[in-house]
């Protein structure tokens, strides 16, 4: 039986973007979404709360996602977190290089479909399902 993610946590420092992936995830059924808009932030929530997802963008002021990443390992937590991340920038040299390391990387905008297309490719044991409003 797959288990649904019911715990996500956003992370991005646009506003639209962040928006625009509040609305994509409010797609999903049965998840709730606590979003934040800075990588220290985020590096708290991650401290305090378990995630089932971590979808963070790639690009970030002052720490980038993968950076978050390396540092939660560190914290010996990067293992209790799955990761996906995002960028408007599908081409720079760091998306490449995070995708060569096996990561999912989800263009910009965020959108539900993209997010199973990512979870399903990516070997996670996710099922998600649309809500009905969003059929």
């Amino acid at each position: 039986m797959h288990t649904i993610p019911k715990a996500i946590l956003l992370v991005d420092d646009n506003p639209d973007d962040l928006a625009a992936g509040q609305r994509a995830l409010a797609q999903l059924e049965g998840v709730q979404v606590t979003s934040v808009d800075n990588p220290y932030a985020a590096m708290d929530a991650c401290q305090d709360y378990r995630y089932d997802l971590i979808i963070l963008d790639i690009y970030l002021p002052e720490l980038s996602g993968p950076k978050i990443v390396s540092l939660l390992s560190s914290y010996g937590s990067e293992g209790n977190h799955c990761f996906l991340f995002v960028s408007g920038n599908a081409e720079s040299k760091l998306v490449r290089h995070v995708r060569k390391q096996g990561a999912e990387v989800i263009e910009k905008p965020l959108r539900p479909e993209h997010i199973r297309a990512a979870l399903a490719g990516s070997g996670h044991s996710f099922e998600i399902r649309q809500t009905e409003k969003a059929r």
